[in-house]
């Protein structure tokens, strides 16, 4: 199993379930099965055991911390017959609920009978399959209240995280679209957060993606227009990042919509912004500029910057 393989499964149990599967691994089958590439992980939640430990957490995985810590085998639950895993949860009990897809005030309902506990990854070093369970809708359980994002938070990395960029950017946030989320990302979006009374928590959940996206369309302009483009560039659609919502960015967005069963209007609102961020990625290995290049074998500015936003590189300034 490679660090592609897993980013398949990972994006098939996301289309089949609905919602951001949580991965169950280890540091030592990141390094050893996956040797150390991780980069399919980095939108999910990690859920890692460490049995018996005391306070030593388990190690990092790619340099990032636990979501969930699975800290024994041995300990007892309400109700259930002999021993169990039990959890400690890295948060807040409304991150929790987030991470859950529960609406304020909504409560879990139980799974019917025969039906899974959700939608869930596992990773074990030597098999490569483990024990996995997500916190979202499996079968048998209540539908999310609210459309499925992606979390975004310090260390995440690509083509969401420049789409957020953008759009704290669009919000009036001094952020860089680099698409690494550092110390300068977190602070923007805890700004952000608290000025639209979001819990100020550094991370880009469900309620703050829906506070950030803003409906673009033919005639729009600016960093908003720029993340759009981003995200159809990592489709594989040949348009420039230069925050012009023109014919090429329209067309781009009706091929989008149409192969994703959605409204083909051009218009990138809310539902076309879900399957955007939600979806896989993949740029073009043959880039070519949306123009041709002159006699002297010269590009211009702009048809250099096409090149390089086909192939999904960050636009140097000047």
């Amino acid at each position: 199993m490679n660090n592609t393989q897993v980013g398949a499964f990972l994006d098939k149990a996301r289309q089949a379930f609905g919602v951001n599967p949580i991965v169950y691994t280890s540091k030592d089958f990141a390094d050893t099965c996956l040797r150390g590439n991780v980069s399919a992980l980095a939108n999910s939640p990690l859920w890692q055991p460490r049995y018996e430990s005391g306070t030593r957490e388990p190690a990092p995985v790619g340099g990032r911390y636990w979501s969930i810590w699975q800290y024994t085998e041995n300990g007892s639950v309400p109700g259930l017959r002999g021993k169990a895993d039990v959890n400690v949860y890295r948060g807040t009990l409304t991150q929790l609920r987030a991470l859950a897809h529960l609406a304020p005030g909504q409560t879990p309902t139980a799974p019917g009978p025969g039906t899974g506990a959700g939608a869930g990854a596992g990773t074990g070093a030597g098999t490569g399959a483990g024990a996995g369970a997500g916190a979202g809708a499996g079968a048998g359980a209540s539908a999310p209240a609210a459309a499925v994002w992606p979390l975004l938070k310090s260390g995440a990395r690509g083509v969401n995280v420049t789409t957020a960029q953008h759009l704290l950017a669009a919000a009036g946030q001094s952020v860089t679209a680099d698409g690494i989320y550092g110390p300068n990302t977190r602070n923007a979006t805890i700004a952000f957060q608290r000025s639209h009374g979001l819990t100020a928590d550094g991370i880009i959940g469900p309620n703050t993606w829906n506070k950030l996206t803003r409906t673009v369309r033919t005639g729009s302009s600016g960093p908003a227009v720029k993340a759009a483009q981003a995200q159809l560039a990592g489709y594989g659609h040949r348009i420039a990042v230069d925050g012009a919502f023109g014919p090429a960015t329209r067309n781009a967005a009706v091929a989008f919509q149409r192969s994703h069963g959605l409204a083909a209007d051009g218009i990138v609102g809310p539902k076309t912004w879900n399957k955007l961020v939600n979806g896989a990625k993949s740029a073009p290995t043959t880039p070519a500029p949306t123009q041709p290049a002159p006699a002297s074998g010269k590009l211009t500015q702009r048809q250099a910057l096409a090149q390089l936003a086909a192939a999904g590189i960050k636009a140097p300034v000047g």
